[in-house]
């Protein structure tokens, strides 16, 4: 009984130990929220940005209430130079006096420069070390990835957090490309297919000081806003090119992927009048077509959707006919945006459809002939585009009163 009673009484006191300890290294750690990577000035090194969480920093995080006072500014933000990722981050240990804790980081934001450079160096580091994760959201900042990290977006008070949320909302919508440093690490080891990453840009908030607004409305107001432009596109590790808005709505109809997105439609017979559709459903199919000895793509788009506005607000959407004029446009507009995708992606000769991929799977044998030279095939190749769209609902307003 003594034993049982001594053996009961050291498992308290080491569980006491332990959670001390447990408190005790959390305390000399450095919680890295989001990390960022430039070229330094200094030839041949790299700067690396992290943003940090405070200690004590009130605000939802992804870990759960932190408790404590909140602070005016939740995160820190370091800056360390190196001539690999690796020494930059060693150099940042210093100047923090802590240990960089990764596992809560969400995103990896790479300046312009930086990425037509080459990211390999990151996505190495990345994909080698156990404690960051491959699955941080990627994004090319046009500019510096520091500015990035130094912007407070939304209502989180972790501001990388914010920056993750506007940019998923944007690929939930229909707007971005999903990529992570996994999806980025896949599409370079593939045969063909060129990786595509979140193009973005810092810019000032051009209602910040708007009108006669009074001193509470000011602050309200953020300094500068995060502006989509589409996304940044990739040969192997080095960035080439980018597409913009409209051509990365085109790449995505074609890579498969339901979206919520809205298109924007003129009203039959009266061009400055506009119309409003939502996609609710959108599948694709790339299909390789080999026949003597040409190598055609043909794309297919099926698209269901909704009317959301319709601008004046005098058409009978009861009319079949004027349903069917309704869906041809939208066909039309989609068709156009893949189409504009598609040049501009066999201009910058990178594969981001993964027509190769589709080539090769359809004809193995051929592929071996044609692997080798697909940099030259891909720029010239023929590709078809049908698109079906149906409007399954018009709303709760199928005839509505003539405006006056």
């Amino acid at each position: 009984m003594r034993r049982k009673s001594g053996l009961l009484v050291v498992l308290l006191i080491l569980t006491m130990v332990t959670g001390c300890w447990s408190s005790l290294a959390l305390e000399k750690r450095a919680i890295v929220s989001g990390f960022g990577l430039d070229q330094a000035k200094e030839k041949g090194k790299v700067r690396v940005t992290l943003q940090i969480v405070k200690s004590g920093a009130g605000g939802r995080t992804d870990m759960g209430d932190t408790g404590g006072v909140k602070a005016k500014q939740s995160v820190l933000v370091y800056t360390g130079t190196g001539y690999t990722f690796s020494q930059a981050l060693d150099t940042l240990v210093k100047k923090t006096g802590k240990s960089l804790f990764y596992s809560e980081a969400k995103i990896v934001v790479a300046g312009e420069a930086m990425a037509r450079e080459g990211l390999f160096t990151v996505t190495d580091f990345f994909d080698r070390s156990r404690e960051p994760s491959t699955r941080n959201l990627l994004i090319i900042a046009k500019g510096e990835a520091k500015e990035v990290l130094e912007t407070k977006l939304g209502e989180e008070d972790i501001w990388a957090y914010g920056i993750r949320d506007v940019v998923k909302s944007a690929m939930l919508h229909g707007y971005l490309p999903t990529s992570d440093i996994k999806d980025f690490i896949t599409a370079v080891e593939s045969r063909t297919t060129a990786p595509v990453v979140p193009l973005v840009k810092i810019i000032p908030n051009e209602y910040k000081n708007e009108g006669n607004q009074p001193p509470e409305q000011k602050q309200a107001v953020p300094a500068k806003e995060m502006k989509l432009l589409g996304m940044a596109v990739f040969r192997h590790y080095k960035m080439v090119g980018q597409l913009d808005e409209r051509q990365t709505r085109g790449f995505l109809w074609v890579n498969g992927k339901e979206h919520r997105c809205i298109t924007t439609l003129p009203i039959p017979g009266s061009e400055d009048k506009k119309a409003a559709s939502v996609t609710i459903r959108a599948d694709s199919k790339v299909k390789p077509e080999l026949k003597n000895g040409k190598l055609r793509i043909h794309i297919q788009v099926h698209e269901e959707g909704e009317l959301s506005e319709i601008q004046p607000d005098s058409i009978d959407m009861t009319n079949p006919a004027n349903v069917k004029e309704f869906e041809k446009l939208k066909q039309y507009a989609i068709a156009g945006e893949i189409q504009d995708a598609v040049k501009k992606a066999q201009g910058l000769n990178s594969d981001i459809f993964g027509f190769g991929e589709e080539v090769h799977r359809r004809y193995p044998r051929e592929w071996n002939q044609l692997k080798d030279k697909w940099d030259e095939i891909f720029p010239l190749l023929e590709v078809t585009i049908k698109v079906q769209s149906k409007i399954r609902r018009t709303e709760k307003v199928t005839n509505p009163a003539m405006s006056e």
